[in-house]
């Protein structure tokens, strides 16, 4: 019998200390180790174990793939150690890899915010918008770089560094790409931000659940923006037992929101959870939406209701100068008609006007309710 490890296992052993061993609600079983001189530097091992040496490479080959991308909002794989434990007729290989922790995450810092009865503490909208950015930003560039979305968007898997900062571990790193679906059929101590398609297959037991894997994210995302515009958590929403959601709860502080925020951040998260797929707004649209505004976003500046900005999720708005004279209709037509029909239901006189300024790149899977105005606001 023997053991061989690798020189980076070494040195991490000769920095590290065994700290404890936790079963973590998001990442299954973990050990915590500490640094031996520098005691507030906490990071925490996952292990994978497998004695088939084809599967120990692609393992290897899982790892290196995902800990190569980088984004600033994704949590990064310290290191990847890996070790061979020989015994008399087998042969296990072991994969650990380690990750910084953050000192808090978004669903401590909701539970903080409802603590005082008369004070309590609501995100800004420029924080809002900044939480939204950096999931979907951090979401795609998985998808696109390492072959799969994150899979398990809630507000326990968003990290909070000390100056307000996300950080997100990759989910589908830490869980060897099983699914949060997968999780929880074999595991009822499981959560997640599961939408209305995969819970009615998780009732049923589907091994191999269907879905758009972007509206699921779009989903997961909208539940987590609206756990944080609420100061709410996923046990408020699901009732586990079954599995199912509690509809009425989520539709009541989803009309909470409107009021509380801009017309643009209601409508952003709306478009998240909606309860059709078909209709759900996409990761990608999201991405489409938010790229105008990065610079405000990252400065923690966007904010609708301070700003002339007339963009939102499932809407674009047309603004023309004001008149004192206005004549208001309204008109239902499908996206894929908007364009072509725009022209010709116009008012004569705003036909052909060059002050029409219209942002084509943004149109969502909904019907378009249009509030045309003479010579006046154009909304849509």
């Amino acid at each position: 019998m023997g053991n061989n490890q690798s020189e980076a296992t070494r040195e991490f052993h000769e920095n590290y200390a065994k700290a404890g061993d936790v079963e973590h609600p998001t990442r299954g079983h973990i050990q915590y180790y500490q640094n031996k001189t520098i005691p507030n530097d906490f990071v925490f091992l996952k292990e994978k174990v497998t004695e088939d040496p084809t599967e120990s490479a692609e393992i290897t080959n899982f790892i290196q793939n995902r800990i190569s991308i980088k984004h600033p909002n994704l949590t990064p794989c310290v290191t990847h150690l890996q070790e061979d434990d020989n015994y008399w007729l087998s042969k296990k290989y072991i994969h650990s890899m380690a990750f910084g922790e953050s000192n808090k995450n978004l669903e401590g810092e909701i539970s903080n915010n409802k603590k005082e009865f008369l004070n309590i503490k609501n995100y800004s909208e420029p924080e809002m918008w900044y939480l939204a950015n950096s999931i979907t930003n951090v979401d795609l560039t998985l998808s696109r770089e390492g072959g799969a979305y994150h899979g398990d968007i809630q507000p326990a898997n968003i990290g909070l560094t000390e100056n307000g900062k996300t950080q997100i571990v990759d989910s589908a790193l830490i869980n060897m790409g099983k699914s949060s679906y997968s999780r929880m059929l074999f595991d009822k101590k499981v959560k997640a931000a599961l939408s209305p398609e995969l819970l009615d297959q998780l009732k049923e037991k589907k091994i191999t659940p269907t879905c758009d894997a972007s509206r699921q994210e779009s989903w997961a995302l909208g539940m987590t923006m609206l756990c944080a515009g609420t100061n709410s958590n996923l046990d408020d929403f699901y009732d586990w037992s079954v599995p199912c959601l509690k509809q009425s709860v989520l539709n009541e502080r989803l009309n909470s929101l409107n009021g509380k925020y801009s017309p643009q951040m209601y409508s952003f998260v709306e478009g998240c959870l909606e309860q059709s797929e078909d209709r759900r707004t996409s990761m990608e649209n999201h991405e489409t939406y938010l790229r105008p505004y990065q610079r405000e976003i990252n400065n923690m500046t966007l904010d609708f209701k301070k700003t002339n900005v007339v963009k939102t999720s499932t809407k674009t708005t047309v603004v023309v100068p004001a008149t004192t004279k206005k004549t208001e209709y309204t008109k239902v037509v499908d996206n894929n008609d908007f364009l072509n029909n725009l022209t010709e239901s116009l008012p004569a006189p705003a036909r052909g006007d060059s002050r029409l300024n219209i942002d084509y790149d943004n149109f969502f899977e909904k019907p378009v309710t249009i509030l045309k105005t003479y010579e006046g606001e154009f909304k849509f």
